[in-house]
């Protein structure tokens, strides 16, 4: 995505024909992407920050994240900070990515803290840092878990062993089996 002049500040006519067809190009473009937005973040005016200990600020870990479905592409096209606050980010993706960009917004304090380390989590509020204490990233599955995802599953496999029965009244009772 670049940005474009406005019609008045072109001179030749050529270019002004010209105009048309790239705003229509744009416009098509952003027709075709989606976008995620956090407000995880203290400040996003950090995203270019570089720790010491780093050669790559936040605003590059993010876009060094490779898509699943488009090996060696990423999953993000553009990350910036939301117009008009000091908090949000927005994440511009392709439908395609949909789900896995999705998953890596919501999970993007984990993917960070174990890809790169706890000191890229400087951007990021404190308070989402806490809340995200006990999500981890699996490189092998490339994908984010918490305690509640796990607890989930437990849960699913502890219900094999329970009969659902239900009584009038959709009441629902679980009994073990004898």
């Amino acid at each position: 995505m670049r940005l474009i002049p406005t019609i008045l500040a072109i001179i030749a006519q050529e270019s002004k024909e010209k105009f048309g067809l790239v705003v229509v190009k744009q416009a098509t473009f952003l027709s075709k992407v989606c976008t995620g937005t956090s407000l995880e973040f203290s400040q996003n005016i950090l995203l270019d920050y570089i720790p010491k200990d780093s050669d790559i600020s936040l605003q590059e870990a993010i876009m060094d994240i490779k898509s699943s479905k488009f090996p060696g592409k990423p999953v993000f096209h553009p990350v910036g900070p939301v117009w008009g606050t000091d908090n949000g980010v927005t994440f511009t993706f392709i439908p395609e990515n949909k789900a896995e960009a999705r998953m890596f917004i919501a999970g993007l304090i984990p993917y960070i803290r174990d890809t790169f380390g706890e000191h890229h989590l400087c951007p990021l509020s404190a308070d989402a840092v806490d809340q995200h204490s006990d999500s981890v990233y699996d490189q092998a599955t490339n994908q984010i878990y918490s305690t509640t995802d796990v607890w989930i599953n437990s849960s699913l496999a502890l219900n094999d062993d329970v009969v659902i029965q239900t009584r009038p009244m959709s009441s629902l009772y679980l009994t073990w089996p004898k």
